[in-house]
């Protein structure tokens, strides 16, 4: 299977959930790109700024390194909830899902 760049299913992917089409239609470009699974995917929630956290959660799910450098090979990290909130590390936070997102 190809891989498509993030880039473009992050352009496509507004076009998927809106689709309409009704299940005898044809299928378009955007209903036929596949995606190879991921060898596991961590999902983590509610961070609320807390980036000490955040860090012993990816280091124990063998995502990250000591210095939080990505090392899940080709694993997938679903972030869901509030990463900012009220902790006192929220541009840390940010920081850290930035860089990981580029690595």
């Amino acid at each position: 299977e190809m891989l498509v760049p993030r880039r473009a299913f992050s352009a496509a992917l507004p076009a998927l959930l809106l689709s309409t089409r009704s299940p005898a239609a044809e299928p378009s470009a955007v209903d036929r790109i596949r995606l190879p699974a991921p060898s596991r995917t961590v999902a983590v929630g509610d961070l609320h700024g807390d980036c000490d956290a955040f860090v012993n959660v990816l280091r124990t799910a063998g995502l990250v390194d000591a210095t939080a450098r990505w090392t899940g090979g080709d694993a997938v990290l679903v972030q869901c909830g509030d990463v900012l909130d009220r902790g006192p590390q929220e541009a840390e936070c940010l920081a850290l899902l930035r860089s990981l997102k580029m690595q």
